[in-house]
């Protein structure tokens, strides 16, 4: 099976759950899912960049996509990661930040964001946003032509809210039930990664196994 995407370059951001209901050792399943996608990507200024938020009533960017074009670096940065714990699990907050932190026009310049690059966001949660989110998941993915992928942890979550609202697709849903399995869906994120795109639903529905995909850039 082969998978297009249409450029070559990707500009990933990962958004981390930080609330108070996540304990310690949650949070280290989290960095250790983020630095497994890293591990597999290839990062540069023409490849792919990577870019760190965390949030819970409150939001925090790590670093954005300027800060590390070598792996090495970015690997060490994300195992630094330490966020501000609070309550709250405001999900829509987050993606209007990331928005006009990362991709306003005229902040591109300064978060390293690439106007020739795809645009995919990882969000990780577990529980339901007390705010709304259909408005800024929306318009990140309209105006930016990119992928959500939202990773939904325990019983708490709202699955429609997470499928329909947030990653406009079930198939860009993935609900666990504990941050432990996070490793097992590594796998199914890089093919969302490198399945951008109408191809993406073909490489689901054809259940590839990530090893027997071949990725064509188109640009």
């Amino acid at each position: 099976m082969t998978c297009l995407r249409k450029r070559k370059k990707l500009d990933l951001v990962f958004v981390l759950t930080a609330s108070d209901s996540v304990y310690p050792q949650e949070l280290q399943f989290q960095l250790n899912f983020t630095k497994e996608i890293v591990r597999k990507l290839d990062i540069g200024s023409n490849d792919s960049l990577v870019a760190l938020f965390t949030y819970n009533k409150f939001f925090k960017e790590h670093f954005d996509f300027k800060s590390f074009s070598d792996k090495t670096q970015l690997l060490q940065e994300i195992n630094k990661t330490a966020p501000p714990v609070f309550d709250g699990n405001r999900i829509g907050r987050i993606l209007r930040y990331v928005k006009r932190r990362m991709f306003a026009s005229y902040r591109e310049h300064k978060s390293g964001r690439r106007s020739d690059a795809d645009f995919m966001l990882i969000l990780i949660t577990n529980g339901r946003s007390q705010d709304a989110v259909n408005e800024p998941a929306r318009v990140l993915q309209s105006t930016y032509n990119g992928i959500i992928t939202a990773i939904g942890i325990g019983p708490n979550v709202d699955q429609h809210q997470m499928q329909e609202k947030i990653a406009n697709t079930p198939s860009r849903y993935i609900g666990l039930n504990t941050f432990f399995e996070l490793k097992d869906s590594v796998a199914k994120v890089l093919r969302d990664i490198r399945c951008q795109g109408n191809i993406l639903r073909l490489c689901y529905n054809a259940k590839i196994p990530l090893k027997n995909m071949n990725i064509i850039f188109k640009g």
